[in-house]
């Protein structure tokens, strides 16, 4: 949900990618389905990038939860 945030912004001036378990509602930006806890998936989203950010809540403000 932070990421959602914060994506129209970087879209203004950059390319996007986002890592994520569910697909994001913005368009133009490019998906890969995945955890942080997958090192699979994150080789994949931080292929060739310049840079990367993660962004993450310390709890949940009306997004959604996974276990």
């Amino acid at each position: 949900m932070v990421g959602s945030f914060i994506t129209p912004y970087l879209q203004k001036e950059h390319d996007v990618r986002v890592l994520d378990l569910a697909e994001p509602t913005h368009a133009g930006v490019e998906f890969v389905q995945g955890s942080v806890t997958d090192p699979d998936a994150i080789t994949k989203a931080i292929h060739r990038v310049d840079a990367f950010i993660w962004l993450v809540m310390r709890s949940p403000q009306g997004g959604s939860v996974t276990d």
